[in-house]
């Protein structure tokens, strides 16, 4: 382990072999707390799950039929990493805040060099980091990733590992277009991205990324009822799937619903729950969120000694940079 996460290394034998894991205890109790290393494992294992589906590789390839399959399995990692390298180098220019003029000048998707599965899942990251923060640069960065990985012929790249690129720059798409208040075209873009997660041989976490974003649209629309039922089949899916952090946004989720149609209480209950989650793991951003929550929860209450209490006792204590929640 490192000191905020688990290595590439560990996490890899994890998702292989688990029984070898050294202090296998703390590497799943590292798990259930750190949101960015559940994610990593989960990309290990999407990975590994599309290199070894049997119908997933090119039939069509030339020398399919002549190599040994672990070959095939052995150039397609050595290639999706080389194309990752690359990635970063051909987007350098293209990674800070103010890159946003150039990249849309540049129209990198119309260029062949571009086109790699690295080069999207490089734009999805970005878009991902940028969406809060520049949103339409983040489209413009998701835009581009579902145009390179739309045209990708399917033939070069596994089955899985093709959907589950273009499921990613879809869900990246709404993202950025939820974050920009384009409530129906975020709907639509996330349509486009339940198709291609629904073409894999097993339902995973983008898919509860995918029922996610939607109750969080309905519930900005004030379609209550269907937005909780979502968050509500979101919450299973991700605590079924073992993602404990996609479980407590759901659940926060909830609580914001309970708000919003009168049940107070109800959603204090929520809020208290998904505050000790992130108490037991220490994240700044739950604790900030969850405070926050509270306090106005108790001002609707007309409890202005509680709320105070709250906020001054965990949200005045947070980072400044996690105060800015929305």
């Amino acid at each position: 382990m490192t000191g905020r996460h688990l290595t590439s290394s560990v996490l890899g034998l994890y998702a292989l072999q688990p029984a070898l894991v050294r202090k296998r205890a703390d590497v799943e109790t590292h798990l259930a707390a750190c949101g960015d290393c559940r994610s990593a494992l989960s990309d290990i294992r999407t990975f590994d799950a599309a290199l070894t589906e049997t119908d997933t590789w090119p039939a069509s390839s030339a020398d399919a039929g002549d190599r040994p399959a672990v070959e095939q399995l052995r150039a397609f990692a050595a290639r999706s990493a080389e194309e990752d390298r690359q990635a970063l180098r051909l987007l350098a220019e293209y990674e800070d805040l103010n890159a946003a003029p150039r990249f849309a000048w540049a129209d990198i998707p119309d260029k062949p060099r571009y086109r790699t599965g690295g080069v999207a899942r490089l734009l999805c990251k970005r878009a991902n980091g940028m969406c809060t923060r520049k949103p339409l640069y983040a489209l413009a960065l998701a835009e581009a990733a579902v145009r390179i990985s739309t045209g990708l012929p399917d033939a070069t790249y596994p089955r899985a590992a093709i959907h589950e690129l273009r499921g990613e720059a879809w869900k990246e798409q709404a993202n950025a277009l939820y974050c920009l208040g384009r409530f129906d075209d975020a709907l639509a873009a996330l349509a486009s991205a339940e198709a291609e997660y629904r073409q894999l041989p097993h339902e995973g976490l983008g898919l509860v990324a995918v029922t996610y974003v939607r109750a969080y649209i309905l519930y900005e629309q004030e379609q209550l009822e269907e937005a909780d039922q979502l968050a509500r089949e979101s919450a299973e899916a991700a605590l079924h799937l073992g993602s404990t952090d996609r479980f407590m946004r759901a659940l926060h989720l909830q609580g914001e619903i309970r708000f919003r149609r009168g049940d107070i209480r109800g959603a204090i209950q929520l809020f208290a729950g998904v505050l000790r989650y992130g108490e037991e793991a220490n994240d700044q951003q739950w604790i900030a969120r969850e405070a926050r929550a509270l306090g106005v929860c108790h001002i609707e209450l007309m409890n202005p000694t509680e709320a105070a209490a709250i906020l001054r006792g965990r949200f005045d204590s947070v980072p400044e940079r996690t105060r800015r929640l929305n």
